[in-house]
């Protein structure tokens, strides 16, 4: 995991959800993508990023506004 960035108290904190966590093939290994990606409005690139929400979400306080951000998939192309 990445060496986690301090953020102010007043920061909105938004975790993504990125859909099933998948495996992506690199340097010879599978790597995993990881489910939650976590930003805040101080920070423009990802702060942290895990497969456990409730982690995350203890991890960066209760007490703060945290908002779950869930994508969903392209839509499919239309058949003409």
């Amino acid at each position: 995991m990445p060496k986690v960035s301090a953020t102010d108290n007043n920061d909105i904190i938004y975790i993504a959800d990125l859909g099933e966590s998948p495996f992506v093939y690199i340097n010879d290994k599978d790597e995993p993508v990881y489910r939650y990606a976590v930003w805040n409005d101080s920070k423009t690139r990802i702060i942290d990023y895990s497969d456990d929400l409730e982690f995350l979400r203890d991890k960066y306080g209760r007490d703060k506004q945290i908002r779950v951000l869930t994508y969903k998939p392209f839509m499919d192309k239309k058949e003409s």
